[in-house]
């Protein structure tokens, strides 16, 4: 339903209702900067034939 946007009590009260999120969704975004991220959370491999001290 459209709320008269002159009702300042109406928009009081859906604005009291509504969530408030800062940022951006989540889910959205570049795929290729998430999957970028996604890489750099893996751990790391050690080379084969490499060895540890």
């Amino acid at each position: 339903p459209e709320v008269d946007p002159d009702n300042l009590e109406a928009l009081d009260e859906i604005w009291e209702e509504s969530e408030v999120r800062f940022g951006p969704d989540p889910g959205a975004g570049c795929p290729q900067a998430r999957d970028l991220l996604a890489r750099i959370d893996e751990p790391v491999r050690q080379a084969s034939g490499a060895t540890t001290q």
